[in-house]
């Protein structure tokens, strides 16, 4: 079995953006895949129109099903209330004049605004979501998993839970609400299958991040519980961790060689996807590097082990 994973879409931030979507996704469908797995920012702001947009990209393409598409939420998807005025930090310069708005909104945002954002998510994509796998007490649309073939599973999170001017000022930190996880991770009708964790937010940490980046970008970028997260992964022997956020393409490992992970975010800068085979034996990676290397998309084709 063969799937794409791509993240960081952005659909509608411009027509230009939305023209290499539609390319995109039709070269994957062309290659031969039989699964497509986006990690989130499916688009720029979570509006109604860019729901619409999207869905037609893949309803085109015969992948608007659960069998061929499982989709999970980014920040982009649910944090209207900020992004719908400013799509990166360096907007806020040059729309100056919507900060007070966007302000007000922050003030307002709670934990049911969220839901409610999750719960138009889950709407517009549940076509996608028949026939998953929940413990039968979780009320949570998320986690949930999703059976590829007989020995293997994609397991979804919602890991955008970080919520409130305090702690998610830029609307991009994440926090993923483990205990939910925990108790699906250990339903029999998944525990002894192979396992690929779907999220958005990168592994990676603080230190390597700053190390790279700098520390204003890791600031706004991290997932909050991060270490008990990949903890939790590790010890439920995850085969394979797909995620977005950070716009890059690029496989790296987590703990040595413990905990293999693919980052999909460089969909959002041109033709970049992730191959995943899975085979009786094996899952195989590859990343498909489409475009020559740009200032805002780094070498997608280095490997890094990081401790």
């Amino acid at each position: 079995m063969k799937i794409a994973h791509i993240s960081d879409l952005h659909f509608g931030k411009s027509r230009e953006q939305n023209e290499n979507i539609e390319a995109l996704v039709g070269s994957i469908k062309d290659f031969g895949i039989d699964h497509l797995a986006i990690t989130g920012d499916l688009t720029a702001c979570g509006s109604a129109e860019q729901y619409k947009g999207i869905i037609s990209i893949f309803e085109n393409n015969n992948l608007f099903s659960a069998e061929w598409l499982t989709v999970i939420p980014g920040n982009h998807d649910l944090f209207n209330y900020i992004l719908r005025y400013f799509h990166s930090a360096t907007d806020i310069l040059k729309r100056m004049h919507r900060l007070p708005a966007a302000i007000y909104n922050s003030l307002k945002f709670n934990i049911e605004k969220y839901q409610k954002e999750l719960q138009q998510f889950y709407f517009y994509f549940q076509e996608t979501f028949f026939n998953s796998i929940k413990p039968d007490q979780q009320a949570e649309l998320f986690p949930f998993a999703k059976e590829l073939i007989e020995n293997t599973v994609l397991i979804t999170i919602d890991s955008n839970t970080a919520i409130g001017l305090k702690k998610n000022n830029a609307a991009s930190n994440g926090r993923v609400h483990l205990g939910s996880l925990e108790v699906l991770l250990q339903d029999a009708r998944i525990r002894d299958k192979k396992k690929i964790v779907m999220m958005h937010h990168y592994l990676q940490s603080e230190k390597n991040m700053i190390k790279d980046h700098g520390r204003g970008y890791s600031r706004f970028m991290k997932l909050e519980n991060r270490k008990e997260t990949t903890q939790l992964l590790i010890d439920n022997d995850i085969s394979l961790v797909l995620h977005g956020h950070h716009h890059e393409n690029v496989e790296y490992w987590i703990n040595g060689d413990t905990l293999r992970v693919l980052n999909g975010g460089g969909s959002y800068c041109g033709p970049c996807w992730n191959l995943i085979e899975i085979t009786a034996d094996d899952i195989k990676t590859e990343v498909i590097n489409g475009i020559q290397k740009q200032s805002f998309c780094p070498d997608h084709k280095k490997l890094r082990k990081i401790k």
